[in-house]
């Protein structure tokens, strides 16, 4: 999703010894939903950290070191770091997400030098406000939003497509941290979110997983799958925290080419296989930054889990059966899921519209 924070170089090995909190806004009206998803996240991240450095010196399962090659260990991530860094790497980004322990107060902004590890959740924009020199703050913190505009307000506030904003401020001028992040979930997902029978991975069942049925019409010609499909409250949450500095500051890696429609980033499935086997010029440009392809692997892990096992196909559908080989069909056939977010392909594809329109007249 959407990120507003500048690239810094950030090691991993501090994260281990970090307690994090995550505060709820009041703008948040279902709190209960929000802490059980956020709690849902943590416990994906914990799950998804297991089976990467499996406990007691086990034996990494299979399933999970396919899932890894899909993901990240593309030849040329793997030309730019060995992988036993890599694994480190991947761990200590769920290592920083599993140590979110539990809903607290609101963050405050730090009052003498620190990391500020913390995380808060909004469910609407109301606290951003553009002031008469053209910035905006978020008058909750004081803090100034650099490189913030217009259209990435509205993008938010009038349900043009994004699902989520994150932003992650800066080290001030001596080189500490005082603000926490800030996780805002755009209100129309947010309330959208709340409607629906299925909101986290606990409402699903291995039945639904496997429907056969298909997804609306309006997706076909989009470069989305099913897994992409089942976009929970929790999954979403997932996929922002890896954005904020208690988890490395992961971003959405534009793509050298292709990427989600409109962006160009490396959001869904296939966007996060091909960026995986792309030269996109350096380490920070590969799957190891790339906060959706964190999102997926935890995602493939917690259907794993499921009994019987759940699996994701190399097109990203959801199967009952181990894939055996990589072999991608020229044509993705795509069978439904009723955690599909539905409303939301099709939302998007129509605000889409309208915005291409506007911009071509």
């Amino acid at each position: 999703m959407k990120t507003f924070l500048t690239l810094f170089s950030l090691g991993l090995a501090w994260l281990a010894s970090c307690i994090h909190a995550y505060g709820i806004d009041n703008s948040c009206a279902d709190q209960d939903l929000i802490q059980a998803a956020a709690d849902s996240a943590v416990d994906m991240a914990a799950k998804a950290l297991d089976a990467v450095e499996p406990p007691n010196g086990a034996a990494r399962d299979q399933n999970v070191e396919r899932l890894l090659d899909l993901l990240f260990r593309g030849p040329v991530t793997l030309s730019l770091v060995d992988d036993g860094r890599l694994l480190r790497r991947i761990a200590g980004v769920f290592r920083g997400v599993a140590k979110f322990a539990g809903k607290t107060n609101m963050v405050q902004p730090a009052s003498a030098p620190t990391i500020a590890d913390g995380v808060n959740i909004y469910c609407n924009v109301d606290r951003v406000l553009k002031r008469k020199n053209g910035d905006y703050a978020d008058t909750s913190t004081g803090y100034i939003l650099e490189d913030f505009d217009d259209s990435a307000l509205n993008s938010c506030k009038t349900l043009s497509g994004d699902i989520a904003i994150t932003w992650t401020p800066d080290a001030t001028e001596d080189g500490n941290l005082y603000y926490p992040s800030q996780v805002t979930l755009c209100p129309w997902f947010y309330q959208w979110g709340r409607s629906q029978s299925l909101q986290q991975w606990s409402d699903l069942r291995t039945k639904s997983l496997l429907a056969t049925a298909v997804i609306p019409a309006v997706t076909k010609g989009w470069p989305f799958t099913p897994i992409d499909a089942i976009n929970l409250l929790d999954k979403v949450l997932l996929h922002e925290f890896t954005h904020t500095h208690a988890c490395g500051g992961l971003r959405d890696v534009v793509m050298a080419k292709g990427g989600a429609p409109f962006f160009g980033v490396a959001y869904g499935w296939n966007a996060a296989t091909t960026l995986a086997r792309q030269d996109n010029a350096g380490l920070d440009n590969t799957p190891a930054r790339n906060s959706d392809s964190y999102a997926l692997f935890a995602s493939g892990v917690r259907l794993l889990s499921k009994q019987p096992p759940v699996y994701i196909a190399d097109d990203g559908k959801t199967v009952s059966t181990r894939p055996t080989k990589r072999d991608v069909p020229p044509e993705i056939q795509y069978p439904q899921t009723p955690a599909a977010f539905e409303g939301f392909i099709t939302h998007l594809r129509a605000q889409r519209a309208v915005a291409t329109a506007v911009e071509g007249t």
